[in-house]
């Protein structure tokens, strides 16, 4: 949920099942393009990975990172490679697809692809909305894949 107020952001971190609402206060405007592979992620299949990682690692760490969360949306700039997704490992897992199309566009386009929620759309952010349109251009004529550009309210 974000919607544009007087003098700054709003956004919020949403918890457990949708009850836990924590508002915040966005520092700027983020530009990003999304990418639509042809290609899905059954979200099911996706927390079932996640739960089977977090079991079989050394990684006591079984909860959302609410703090880091809060601490990225207050940052006055956010870099491209600063997002990060719990769930992307256990996407690409399911949907080993989604990992190759991840870095082919990295290495292609030269700045960080991330995966949104549990799959399968893809994002990066840009500079700004001019960036964003030609991205977003590079990426339907040169790969056919659908995108979009847009930016936060």
């Amino acid at each position: 949920m974000v919607h544009a107020m007087q003098d700054h952001l709003d956004a919020a971190i949403v918890s457990g099942l949708g009850e836990g609402v924590t508002p915040l206060k966005l520092q700027q405007v983020v530009h990003l393009v999304l990418i639509f592979p042809p290609f899905g992620c059954p979200t099911g299949a996706v927390y079932g990975a996640f739960d089977r990682l977090l079991t079989n690692s050394q990684n006591p760490q079984k909860q959302v990172q609410a703090q880091r969360v809060q601490d990225l949306a207050l940052q006055s700039v956010i870099q491209p490679c600063d997002p990060f997704n719990d769930l992307a490992m256990p996407a690409c897992e399911v949907q080993p697809e989604l990992a190759n199309l991840q870095k082919k566009l990295t290495e292609a386009l030269k700045i960080p692809i991330h995966i949104t929620g549990s799959g399968s759309t893809l994002y990066a952010l840009v500079t700004d909305k001019q960036n964003a349109q030609v991205t977003a251009k590079r990426i339907r004529e040169q790969y056919g894949l659908k995108s979009v550009a847009t930016q936060t309210l």
